[in-house]
């Protein structure tokens, strides 16, 4: 089977069916936003892995180098964050072409220990090496979680309420406006947005410590497809309502002339680093009363349902099938 048609998550599950787990002390393996493992009885430690490729993730035309090195840690650490963990760590490779300068190094450095100092995140080690065509950089971040405080995509219950944080589709404008030279027409908030996504490690804490939720990933390859991802490994179906769910501002602005509702294309914006949770009714009641989340925006979006009602959006009084549509590196969709 061609990889175009067996997709970036089908390569996954692959790999995981071949490998398995061998040690008793992995807690949470292959599947899940990072990977968890015993190492005291206080705290476990947590490892996720991620790549930026040229020409795949970033485009140097028009996006600055320091923000390249920004993202790196960003996405990284917002794994640690969606497990309900606290980053500590980090090591990169680096592969570069000849043509790169002194300057172009100092800012991708500049781009890393900025992100890692407003994190509290280490850089610890790494590897360089040379690329003879495009550049490629890797980052692993080790975190921390108290096994009371882990959190998976695997346990949402019947009848959670589903959530999200902030609003939806900015980062798809930012793209749109640096990919199709707009950026002087556009605030540099909606653009930056883009560049440089801040993981919402603190958020997550809070949900996870104070207020009691039972399944949570970070929105990078799309809403409707980290929906998907929760109820596929939690083994239930849901229900979405389109007008619940939190729309830029930019996004009327670039596709209103568009024959599909707004909401759609903030399903499909990924990179936006969000929380997509699903929490009880009760322990929503708490959330609500966090100082934290008092100037932040949480949205109800949704409701989970047993597996046989299958994943269900609801908009205009119509109910149809909810689409798995989100970015996938090898059916190129998103």
């Amino acid at each position: 089977m061609a990889l175009s048609r067996l997709g970036e998550f089908g390569i996954i599950e692959r790999i995981k069916n071949v490998l398995g787990t061998q040690s008793s002390d992995v807690q949470i393996s292959i599947g899940d936003d990072a990977a968890v493992y015993k190492t005291n009885s206080r705290t476990w430690s947590v490892i996720t892995t991620d790549a930026l490729v040229e020409g795949v993730h970033f485009d140097l035309s028009y996006t600055p180098v320091y923000s390249v090195g920004w993202k790196l840690l960003a996405i990284n650490i917002s794994d640690i964050a969606a497990m309900g963990g606290i980053p500590r760590n980090a090591v990169i490779s680096l592969a570069v072409t000849d043509s790169w300068s002194e300057k172009k190094i100092d800012q991708l450095a500049r781009g890393i220990a900025d992100c890692c100092k407003r994190y509290s995140c280490d850089l610890i080690g790494g590897d360089t090496v040379r690329s003879v065509s495009k550049t490629f950089f890797s980052a692993t971040v080790t975190g921390e979680v108290e096994p009371e405080y882990c959190v998976q995509r695997s346990g949402a219950e019947t009848g959670d309420l589903i959530c999200v944080t902030g609003i939806l589709g900015r980062a798809k404008a930012g793209f749109h406006i640096l990919s199709s030279s707009q950026k002087k027409s556009w605030s540099e908030k909606t653009i930056n947005h883009f560049l440089y996504p801040e993981p919402r490690v603190k958020e997550a804490r809070m949900l996870v410590k104070e207020v009691g939720i039972n399944a949570m990933i970070d929105i990078s390859d799309g809403l409707a497809s980290e929906i998907h991802h929760i109820c596929s490994s939690s083994g239930k179906g849901c229900i979405i309502y389109g007008d619940k769910i939190p729309v830029a501002e930019e996004l009327e602005k670039l596709f209103y002339r568009k024959n599909k509702p707004l909401f759609y294309y903030a399903m499909q914006s990924g990179e936006e680093y969000e929380l997509l949770f699903t929490v009880s009714e009760y322990n929503l009641e708490k959330l609500k009363r966090k100082k934290i989340f008092q100037n932040e925006q949480i949205s109800v979006i949704g409701k989970i349902c047993d597996r046989d009602n299958g994943l269900q959006l609801i908009y205009d009084n119509k109910k149809i099938s909810l689409p798995a549509e989100g970015w996938d590196h090898f059916k190129k969709s998103g």
